[in-house]
């Protein structure tokens, strides 16, 4: 069973209400009617309780796109002992992919980065494989931010697209550039430090 019929199941069964339903509850309705479908009284509705009975449990509409933003970044692979660029072409492939599922996610991130433990986990893990392969630390930054820049930048490109080529096809494309970044690391991993002036 999939990661969304799972939720969909869960919520469906009238089981005590918690944090975690309600946020599951949320990125149901956001996955099926985007994030203006995710009101306090459609997740009411969703859960068969009154909205108000929801702040019993998230505190504002603000924590709740933060559960389910920290719900959802849980589902990307963070691969660990593998060498640096496996790790991190898995990591970003991984990315697209939840990305495009829960499609209201990565224009989410766009004008709120997350701050919750499982963002907090998604970077660590970025930037730990390339501190532990030996880049220096001006370029991890770097390199941080231009595979990041692609992932969105692509991810937003695709998400917005009129016309949708197949997605296979379109993560073909994805890999490709993603690999050419790669190649361009180890280029200038490899390359001697540019002497001070």
């Amino acid at each position: 069973m999939g990661g969304d019929a799972r939720r969909r199941s869960r919520v469906k069964r009238g089981a005590r209400l918690t944090r975690e339903r309600v946020v599951d509850a949320a990125v149901t309705l956001a996955d099926e009617s985007g994030l203006q479908g995710v009101t306090m009284r459609a997740l009411g509705h969703a859960l068969a309780v009154e909205a108000m009975s929801l702040y019993n449990h998230v505190t504002s509409k603000d924590d709740l796109l933060d559960g389910m933003t920290d719900r959802v970044l849980g589902e990307i692979e963070l691969p660990a002992n593998q060498d640096w660029r496996a790790a991190s072409r898995r990591r970003l492939m991984s990315a697209h992919e939840v990305f495009l599922q829960h499609r209201w996610l990565c224009p989410l991130l766009s004008t709120r980065p997350g701050s919750s433990q499982a963002a907090l986990r998604y970077r660590e893990a970025g930037r730990g494989v390339l501190q532990d392969a030996g880049f220096p630390e001006g370029l991890i930054d770097s390199a941080w931010h231009t595979l990041e820049g692609y992932l969105h930048g692509f991810t937003l490109q695709r998400l917005n697209a009129e016309n949708e080529a197949n997605a296979s096809g379109v993560t073909a494309e994805f890999a490709f550039g993603l690999d050419l970044i790669l190649e361009g690391l180890v280029r200038r991993k490899a390359a001697p430090a540019p002497r001070a002036p």
